[in-house]
């Protein structure tokens, strides 16, 4: 199935199925009495998902049919879902196989994807949790494969609270995964055209299909490798990037290719230190403000300000401020371990086949960093503004909008 073979009438239909039951994220956390993008909740759902179908058939609203079906995951009953759906979109959606038969349910069916309510009242669809059948039965985990397009974890909350206010005419969202901050940004009635760029094409079908089912037409997604110069005509008021930042253990041979959403190299760093050192000077505007979230990994005493050093450029200079997001402010701020999140992105990074392997990873994963010098990491937002470009000063142009990168 690839996403944008779906028509957009019927992308829009979905999304205003979606609005029109108010599958939002404040709705959604009242009815499950459940908090999205904290630390303590932002690997448990897979495990909860059963739990929280129980609690949503007590009461068979169209929300709770919806979050069934698209958040958990979980099989629905036809008829349930066919009057939330209507039967024109409940056919289309079966036709292009969003809807799928559950196996060995007959008068139940099932959601190709999973459908996450997020900030802004925005959804943000995603790869749906495979189903893993062991000698307890069946359960349900997250795609790890190399490819695999990731759902929202706390950093992509934190990093959406941090733009979702700001001002500029032109946008640049780098790995930006499944779209969820180019939503952010398109939705904000201060920022006039976002274009969003990742080296996975699978997590950019899903971000155009995001785009659609949110009814922003101000959104460009381009396939583009980060390691690579950009080779754009425009330059951007505001750049943000959410970077893969798991230190990670390089393994040798196919088994051990990088994993595009999580391997952030031996440190965890490296995209960070590529997007400051390279492709800003290729694409901040004079002014322009830029917001990068990532734990950093220190070695004894080393303040993240001293590591930014080291990504500093003569060509580029900028006033810089480090939000550190360990401490938060409130208690319903969302917080991260990010020594706990970089041992879960390692960790599933890895191709396990049984929970008996994990030690023997975490015992691999301490021992990197004990290798690598790192006694620490601080979980920050980089703030940057002003930036002083040492070129020739180029405007701001409308980014293009060239129907063969879309």
């Amino acid at each position: 199935m690839k996403l944008n073979d779906i028509p957009p009438a019927i992308v829009n239909a979905l999304g205003e199925v979606l609005r029109k039951n108010g599958y939002f994220q404040e709705n959604t956390e009242q009815l499950l009495q459940y908090k999205f993008g904290t630390w303590l909740t932002s690997f448990a759902p897979t495990v909860l998902f059963p739990l929280f179908d129980a609690m949503l058939s007590q009461d068979r609203t169209p929300i709770s049919i919806l979050l069934s079906w698209l958040y958990c995951c979980q099989p629905v009953f036809i008829p349930q879902l066919k009057s939330v759906l209507g039967e024109r979109l409940y056919e289309d959606l079966c036709k292009y196989e969003l809807i799928l038969p559950a196996v060995g349910v007959p008068e139940k069916v099932e959601s190709a994807i999973q459908i996450i309510p997020f900030i802004e009242q925005l959804f943000v669809a995603t790869e749906k949790p495979k189903k893993v059948q062991d000698a307890r039965g069946s359960f349900q985990c997250l795609s790890f494969d190399s490819n695999a397009v990731m759902t929202l974890f706390p950093d992509s909350y934190d990093l959406a609270n941090q733009i979702r206010g700001t001002r500029g005419e032109t946008a640049l969202d780098l790995c930006c995964g499944n779209g969820a901050q180019s939503l952010v940004l398109a939705k904000n009635k201060n920022v006039g055209h976002v274009v969003g760029m990742d080296v996975n094409e699978r997590a950019l079908d899903y971000a155009r299909f995001n785009a659609k089912l949110n009814g922003l037409n101000n959104i460009v997604f381009q396939h583009h490798d980060i390691r690579m110069p950009i080779v754009e005509s425009a330059r951007f008021e505001i750049v943000v990037a959410n970077p893969p930042f798991c230190p990670t253990v390089r393994q040798t041979g196919a088994a051990g290719s990088a994993a595009l959403f999580c391997d952030g190299g031996a440190c965890g760093d490296d995209f960070v230190r590529i997007i400051l050192h390279e492709r800003m000077k290729e694409v901040i505007l004079d002014k322009g403000r830029t917001f990068i979230i990532a734990p950093f990994v220190l070695r004894q005493g080393e303040r993240v300000e001293e590591r930014l050093k080291s990504f500093s450029t003569e060509e580029l200079s900028y006033n810089t401020a480090v939000i550190d997001l360990g401490a938060p402010s409130s208690a319903e701020a969302p917080i991260l371990n990010p020594f706990c999140a970089n041992m879960v992105y390692f960790i599933a990074s890895q191709t396990l086949t049984n929970p008996t392997e994990y030690p023997g990873k975490i015992k691999e994963f301490y021992e990197h960093l004990h290798g690598n010098g790192i006694t620490g990491v601080k979980y920050v937002v980089l703030k940057l503004d002003n930036f002083e470009l040492k070129h020739e000063h180029v405007s701001s142009l409308t980014p293009s909008t060239n129907p063969s990168t879309q």
